[in-house]
């Protein structure tokens, strides 16, 4: 099939790519997404869920935002109150 990863990364037409930047962006997609931060710790083969938060900790707004949002249905006019 594919001998290394170049083959594979030509054949989805994706340009040159270290391995490790594939790993970060697809760490980085995950969190992204919605994945809980046990996904990428998993993939990644980090021993602590602190090394996989630490390093994509820059995702993490965008998940925050999307928490609270479906806190907000959960509580409807919650925000008034503060």
């Amino acid at each position: 099939m594919f001998r290394d990863s170049q083959e594979l990364l030509d054949a989805a037409a994706i340009g040159h790519q270290r391995f490790h930047d594939l790993r970060h962006t697809t760490a980085t997609f995950l969190l992204a997404a919605g994945v809980s931060q046990c996904v990428p710790l998993e993939i990644l083969g980090h021993s602590q869920i602190s090394l996989t938060i630490n390093t994509y900790a820059h995702v993490m707004p965008s998940v925050l935002g999307e928490a609270a949002t479906r806190l907000s249905v959960l509580f409807p006019g919650a925000q008034d109150a503060v």
